[in-house]
């Protein structure tokens, strides 16, 4: 895809760019779903998502989960 197009489609996103979804795709996921949403409800939803399943929550709680032995990458 052309860089110019790229750049200015990531620094207008938020003033009239807006992402669409096939219909089958909201049907599925609600009207109010993270994809369907922008703006300061993005924003939102996206905050309290990470914030369930961020990295400093995946740190925390789920690798304390795994046993030691399937964590050997992070001895390399």
């Amino acid at each position: 895809m052309d860089p110019e197009l790229n750049r200015y489609v990531l620094l207008n996103e938020g003033k009239g760019l807006v992402p669409g979804y096939p219909q089958s795709m909201l049907d599925i996921l609600g009207e109010h779903n993270i994809a369907a949403v922008q703006g300061l409800t993005h924003k939102y939803i996206r905050g309290s998502m990470l914030s369930l399943i961020g990295p400093p929550m995946i740190k925390d709680k789920l690798l304390k989960k795994i046993p030691p032995q399937q964590l050997g990458w992070q001895n390399h």
